[in-house]
């Protein structure tokens, strides 16, 4: 049975080792820019024959960069290395950018399997 914290730890481990940037699910006061976060976490369990999750998570990537170009880049490096990942599509990419210049992308991946 796949758990979300195991799948949280596969995609922790798949972007650290591969992304080349910062990875948290708590960002430390002294991260450095760019770096990803995983953010919130959806999900559930039906108890039908056979059973089935599904896990929503929310992945944030933030630059200081002068020009979306860096953030774009990263959301879609990073939906290249997920997409790797069986049962897992993108539900949902936004790139914005706040007013004091940081800029963000926005992912949601979704994961489902058969228990």
């Amino acid at each position: 049975m796949t758990s979300v914290l195991n799948i949280e730890s596969i995609i922790y481990s798949k972007l650290k080792n591969e992304l080349g940037i910062g990875v948290f699910n708590h960002i430390p006061d002294d991260a450095e820019l760019p770096l990803l976060r995983i953010g919130q976490i959806e999900y559930d369990k039906w108890l039908i024959a056979p059973p089935v999750m599904k896990a929503t998570f929310e992945l944030n990537i933030f630059s200081e960069a002068n020009s979306n170009k860096e953030v774009i880049e990263l959301v879609d490096k990073t939906i290249e290395l997920l997409l790797t990942i069986p049962n897992t599509y993108i539900s949902g990419r936004s790139i914005r950018q706040f007013k004091d210049g940081l800029w963000s992308g926005e992912l949601s991946i979704t994961f489902t399997q058969l228990q």
